[in-house]
């Protein structure tokens, strides 16, 4: 029997701790949702987490994530949790501040994404001493023995904000690419995508044609790329008061020449109205597999998370619900794949209310990817 250990207990200096919650098999199984017993938390109160990503090796899994002091979102830092997955169960260690060589205190880091480029694992994120919304400066560091080294500024050619949410990717060809929306402000924000051969410097970027957030992108074994994002509408509903209501829908464009030009968005489903957080990852078919949050009562605002299938001309598969509703409120989902083809997944739950509830990391390890059919 293993006993639950809460992260309040004294700790000795310099010594960390692993913490295991034993699963059930079935949370290795192919059978989705995922039920509470399937899924493994990271982190508990005070704070609050959002996307994550991983640095994987023969030996070791390294969940590397944004982590706010508050809900303010005016200070905050990049964690490390080491994860073990066994038959039955998922390991983490105690959450770390990600440590830097010769460390300067900022006010926060976040916008975490990793890519190893010619057999050097790098983390690129944004730094600033001001607010979330304000003008920020990207860098990228070296993963080595689980602290950050050789620091390096990024050139991008236009302003940046933690508020724009970069998030960078490895693509086919061996150059990076990342995506962002414009420096916050009001009526905000433009989506925009850019190249860089050698991974610092950023060449001007192609703006794909809409506004919106929460930018993301994957591409297919084909090259073809696919950029998700979600943008305000105008709901048909009103508000118990009358007036108009508004939300957020997540789309996505396609774009068959590296990120020159982009097609016609597409709703990533048309069953409800308000769909936010995607996450699109590359298939074990070559086609992408894209995970989101959608509200699917007209009694609450309650997020459950799904994920379907994207070909290469735009076609959808099946939606399929990844976590029982039952869980909670579930956002923020980043999906990962790991060396034996698997997934790891990581959210958050939210509470009833956002900004009321806990809002902390969970993950959950998925064997397969979504039934395609098209």
């Amino acid at each position: 029997m293993f006993v639950y250990i809460k992260y309040q207990v004294k700790i000795i200096k310099n010594l960390s701790y692993f913490i295991a919650i034993l699963l059930p098999v079935s949370s290795f199984a192919n059978n989705l949702p995922l039920m509470k017993d399937d899924i493994h938390r990271i982190e508990y109160p005070e704070g609050m987490q959002v996307l994550s990503t991983v640095i994987q090796s023969q030996d070791s899994l390294n969940v590397i994530y944004s982590h706010f002091y508050n809900y303010d979102w005016k200070a905050g830092e990049l964690r490390n949790s080491k994860l073990e997955l066994t038959p039955t169960s998922i390991l983490s260690s105690k959450p770390m501040t990600l440590g830097f060589e010769n460390n300067k205190p900022v006010n926060f880091r976040t916008g975490v994404s990793s890519i190893n480029k010619t057999s050097t694992e790098w983390l690129y994120f944004v730094e600033s001493e001001t607010t979330y919304h304000k003008s920020a400066s990207a860098f990228r560091a070296q993963w080595k023995s689980g602290e950050l080294v050789h620091k390096q500024l990024l050139s991008l050619p236009t302003a940046i904000a933690a508020a724009s949410s970069p998030k960078w990717y490895l693509l086919n060809n061996g150059k990076v690419a990342l995506v962002y929306r414009t420096e916050p402000y009001p009526g905000c924000c433009q989506l925009l995508f850019s190249l860089s051969d050698d991974g610092v410097n950023f060449d001007s970027p192609v703006n794909i044609g809409s506004g919106g957030a929460m930018p993301a992108l994957a591409m297919f074994s084909s090259n073809e790329l696919i950029y998700t994002f979600q943008t305000r509408f105008v709901s048909k509903k009103k508000d118990s008061d009358g007036k108009e209501k508004s939300g957020m829908r997540t789309h996505f464009r396609l774009s068959s020449n590296q990120g020159a030009n982009w097609r016609e968005p597409i709703p990533i489903t048309t069953r409800v109205e308000e769909v936010h957080d995607a996450s699109p990852i590359r298939r074990r078919d070559g086609y992408v597999d894209v995970y989101y949050s959608s509200v699917d009562s007209h009694e609450n605002d309650v997020f459950s998370l799904w994920r379907r299938c994207v070909s290469t001309s735009g076609k959808l598969g099946p939606e399929e619900l990844v976590v029982d509703k039952s869980f909670g409120n579930v956002a923020k989902v980043s999906p990962h794949r790991l060396g034996d083809g698997s997934l790891l997944l990581t959210f958050v739950e939210q509470g009833k209310v956002y900004s009321e509830g806990e809002h902390n990391l969970h993950s959950a390890k998925v064997l397969s990817d979504a039934k395609c059919g098209v």
